[in-house]
């Protein structure tokens, strides 16, 4: 019995360099989706089903809360299961808002000073 435990024990030393009798496992749940798989799904969804996390969740029909979790997992691996995206296009101002602007921060001046 203890000749078995040191065998296997020694196995696992030379594959993984911890010195246990048994495999140690991964500490939490199991995921249910394998990010393979979660990217495969998320593929078939044309971009407009997909532009909220919101959107993703009902299209996958999962909970909006394991689609943010697939999406914090992705920080830490070299191929994220879900990519953020925002888009540094923004509308110019008018002319009319800019001189808006411009007459709002002016007023404030005017109110500090006094």
């Amino acid at each position: 019995m203890i000749g078995h435990a040191w065998r296997v024990a020694l196995k696992n030393y030379n594959e993984t360099g911890a010195l246990r009798a048994t495999p140690q496992k991964k500490p939490g749940k199991e995921r249910k989706y394998c990010p393979d798989q979660m990217r495969a799904q998320i593929a078939l969804f044309p971009s407009f089903k997909k532009r909220t996390l919101r959107q993703l969740a009902n299209a996958l029909k999962i909970s909006v809360s394991t689609v943010h979790r697939y999406k914090d997992w992705g920080l830490d691996e070299d191929n994220p299961v879900i990519l953020a995206h925002s888009n540094v296009l923004m509308p110019d101002l008018t002319n009319e808002h800019k001189v808006s602007r411009v007459l709002f921060a002016r007023d404030k001046l005017d109110t500090l000073v006094v």
